[in-house]
């Protein structure tokens, strides 16, 4: 089972990478913080892709290979908002990303 998350914070914009993910502060359901996740947002990579994520990172971790634990983050649409107040240009990915999207843990 992934762990389900909330993002909390928004820290920036990864620069490296075809999907500019977003680097988020998250916490659990409990409100204790969960750490810093590199967020893929739906908006970049589509459904599909978010699956092929999963998956990547499931077999990974099946074979020993060290890689980032996924987890399902939810981007509140506030948060969503005032991020894309402030990067006008990724506005409609983190308008399509107020849902949940996968993620990885740093």
């Amino acid at each position: 089972m992934l762990p389900k998350l909330t993002a909390i914070h928004f820290e920036r914009f990864m620069t490296s990478g075809r999907t500019s993910p977003a680097l988020c502060g998250c916490e659990d359901h409990a409100g204790k913080p969960a750490g810093e996740y590199v967020v893929k947002l739906r908006g970049t990579v589509g459904a599909t892709g978010l699956l092929n994520e999963l998956f990547a990172a499931k077999l990974a971790g099946h074979f020993g290979l060290q890689s980032p634990e996924p987890a399902l983050i939810t981007i509140e649409s506030t948060l969503a908002e005032l991020i894309a107040s402030y990067e006008p240009a990724r506005a409609s990915n983190m308008r399509a990303a107020s849902a949940l999207t996968l993620e990885q843990r740093l």
